[in-house]
């Protein structure tokens, strides 16, 4: 009778060590899971909000030469037929790279703040004389640098943005 009782705590034991050993190995799956989740949801956001500043600066770029180009050239000319395109081209990309931050981040005021960023650098090509068209490049280039601040305080704490 001692034999089957030192036996029926043997397995109890063993059963009880299984169990546990279970829960433990379930619930450090579970954190690792949610742990990989959010870095690859942090590296998608630096990932796409480094393309929106990248996307945006290029629009700047291109903006400020098809402005540049529209008064020294006539509008028939190769020179600003080259300038329009580029200018469409980097308005696609830089509006591309905005839906992707628009789609990683679970802010509303950042996501706007994104789309305001890329509204602004278009309507650098509205500039009516140098001055203006100084000042709204220099707009654009403050709340591209104001946004890469934002950008990385959100990625800085805790991940989230």
């Amino acid at each position: 009778m001692e034999a089957a009782l030192v036996t029926g705590i043997a397995v109890l034991g063993t059963l009880l060590g299984a169990t546990l050993t279970y829960f433990f190995q379930k619930r450090q799956a579970v954190y690792i899971h949610a742990m990989t989740a959010r870095e690859r949801l942090r590296t998608e956001r630096i990932a796409a909000y480094g393309a929106l500043v990248e996307g945006v600066a290029d629009l700047r770029g291109g903006q400020l030469i098809r402005w540049t180009t529209r008064r020294e050239s006539p509008a028939d000319s190769d020179e600003y037929a080259q300038a329009r395109s580029d200018s469409w081209r980097l308005r696609a990309a830089a509006r591309s790279a905005m839906y992707r931050v628009q789609l990683v981040t679970d802010d509303e005021d950042f996501a706007r703040r994104a789309r305001e960023l890329v509204e602004l650098t278009i309507q650098i090509l509205d500039a009516v004389d140098t001055d203006d068209l100084a000042a709204r490049a220099q707009r654009s280039a403050d709340e591209t640098d104001a946004f890469i601040v934002e950008a990385r305080l959100r990625l800085g704490s805790s991940g989230t943005g």
